[in-house]
Parts: structure tokens; sequence; C-alpha cells
């Protein structure tokens, strides 16, 4: 629920924006925003060992307290208390895709699948809604994948993907392939939670040659676009 609702006021906020920045451009597009439910299998072992903090922080007392009533917290590393961690299972298909499919094929700017998309999962041929944050960069992958694109971009705070991120002798990486950048996150040059995901992600929409990922902030976007900045994923 919590997802759904954000989904529906960061979509509208987002639309709005992106509206009124097109008409200024003289630009009379569409724009729609779809809450989009992301299907989960509700085996995965992610269920098991909840791993992505939700909501605000608690105190020792509170956090027993919860715990009692049946949910998993975990202590921030940081110092603030407590927080509630739920599962992030691996998203397997977004239901709404086809629907996207169509406004996107009707030159409709589309927003979809934001914060990893609405989980859900089956249950005797119904679909449920289910206690979980979705990888956001996962969705997408995913979603760019069905609607066959060529280019996925992430965006993020950082110029580019780097080797021995946060260490002495940190370096950038500019043109990899899945292969180099699968290696690299296997050796744990990524931070899980952080650049890991996007890391992953890339390499998994990154299937074929006429495919490409793009990792790069927003300032050097057209840059990272025309190849000469950001992290571009693409095969030899």
């Amino acid at each position: 629920m919590c997802v759904a609702e954000t989904e529906g006021e960061l979509g509208y906020l987002l639309a709005q924006a992106l509206i009124n920045a097109l008409r200024a451009r003289g630009q009379a597009r569409e724009v729609v925003s779809v809450l989009t439910q992301v299907l989960v299998d509700a085996a995965d072992p992610a269920f098991a060992r909840p791993t992505k903090p939700v909501g605000g922080f608690y105190g020792a007392a509170d956090a027993d307290r919860l715990r009692a009533q049946g949910h998993a917290l975990q202590e921030d590393a940081a110092g603030r208390g407590f927080r509630r961690v739920v599962a992030s299972p691996r998203p397997l298909a977004v239901l709404e895709a086809a629907a996207i499919a169509r406004l996107v094929d009707a030159r409709v700017l589309v927003i979809a699948a934001g914060g990893g998309g609405i989980p859900v999962r089956e249950v005797d041929g119904r679909i449920e809604g289910v206690e979980a944050v979705v990888d956001k960069d996962a969705s997408a992958a995913l979603l760019a994948d069905a609607l066959d694109f060529d280019i996925l971009l992430m965006l993020t705070d950082v110029p580019q993907a780097c080797r021995d991120f946060g260490r002495a002798g940190a370096a950038g990486i500019g043109r990899t392939t899945p292969a180099e950048l699968a290696a690299l996150a296997a050796a744990g040059h990524f931070a899980p939670g952080s650049m890991l995901p996007k890391v992953e992600a890339a390499c998994a929409f990154v299937d074929r040659p006429a495919r490409r990922a793009i990792v790069c902030a927003p300032d050097n976007l057209e840059a990272a676009l025309a190849g000469t900045a950001g992290t571009r994923v693409e095969h030899a």
C-alpha cells in the first residue's frame, strides 16, 4: 500500500512537471503515470531473510514491541536506532507491461514502476499484495526488456560506477562489457544497495548486441548518451 501511495503521489508530481516542461518548449505531448504491479515469487528465498529498510527509526523498547508483533527489525549502522526490514524479492513480470507498450507505441510519455513497482504475488489464480520492496533498478531492467528497448539509462548522484569505490585508488569505469562488469561485481567492487543493483540491472539488460545500459549523473547525461561520459555497458 505504501508503494502504491508513493507511486500515485510522485507520479502525479512528475507528470505535472514534465507536462509543464514540455509546454514551455512548445511540445504538446501526453504524459501518463501508471500504477504498476510487479509480480514476485511467493517462494522467493528473500522472504526468509528480509534486508530492505522501510519506515522510520525506533528505540530499543519500540523495536522489541514490534518484534513481538512479528515484524523484522535491524539496527541502523549509523546508530540512529532500529528500522523495519522487509524482503526484496526478484521481480518476475510487470503486469501492466502490455498496456505500457501500447501507450509507448502511441507516443505517450510514460512514468511507470516507481519505487520498483507494487509487489504482488499469485495465490490460487488471484493477485494479491505482498509486504516487500522490489529493487527499482531490477524492475526498470525488466520493464525495458519487456518493451524491447535498446537503451536502459540509470541516473544516480555520481558520474559513473567505480572500481574500488570508497577506497584509495578508486577509478571510474567508462565503456565496459557485461562480462567485465559482472566480474568486478563478483570481486566486491560495488556497494550492495547502492551501485551493485544498477550494475546487476545493466548486466541483465544487455543480453544482446543491439542493447546498451548507461549509468551516469543528470549533469553528464548528454555526454553519456554521446558515449563520452558515464559508465556505458555494451557488447564488445
